[in-house]
């Protein structure tokens, strides 16, 4: 069971593990890896535009994915850690997607969507740790992969791709 409270230890030095349905350039892709259009689109779930570009253009992706027109490489990143009052809540939203890309990966954009929905205001503290476990429970992600987001398995990975975004002109 998560607790209530938000995990402040950091496995960032922690082995590189990375999602199956990451690209080298630090996404999760989504869709047909044949259909003819990629949208990349960073992220961080604290991040207020993102959450807007969410809002306004969520739908229309996932019916373009379904449809197999557009395939979209999600790149959650981090840096918006700074404004969590240190609970490195971006990190932690960042690794439970990865955690379910990896396990449970006809869940992603379901997380990704409800993170968004539910987003905290930049500057707050942001979810715990059970809030963002009630969530992907909430969007259908199994039980067994909901309680392994504590193990923050994703976080040099998550460090990693937040890097990769930068060094690619990606900024804040």
């Amino acid at each position: 069971i998560l607790s209530s409270r938000t995990t402040t230890k950091s496995n960032a030095d922690g082995p590189l593990v990375t999602p199956t349905s990451a690209t080298d350039d630090g996404a999760i892709a989504v869709g047909k890896t044949d259909a003819p259009v990629t949208v990349a689109v960073y992220l961080d779930y604290m991040c207020p535009y993102c959450g807007q570009f969410e809002k306004a253009n969520g739908g229309e992706l996932d019916r373009l994915i379904e449809e197999g027109t557009v395939r979209v490489q999600l790149h959650p990143m981090s840096f918006l850690d700074k404004a969590s009052g240190g609970t490195r809540f971006s990190t932690r939203a960042a690794n439970a997607v990865a955690t379910v890309a990896h396990r449970a990966p006809d869940k992603v954009l379901a997380v990704n969507r409800a993170l968004f929905d539910r987003q905290p205001a930049e500057g707050s503290k942001g979810l715990t740790d059970a809030q963002i476990a009630e969530i992907a429970s909430g969007a259908g992600v199994p039980q067994d992969v909901v309680t392994s987001f504590s193990a923050m398995t994703f976080e040099p990975w998550v460090v990693q791709a937040t890097q990769k975004a930068f060094k690619a002109g990606v900024s804040n």
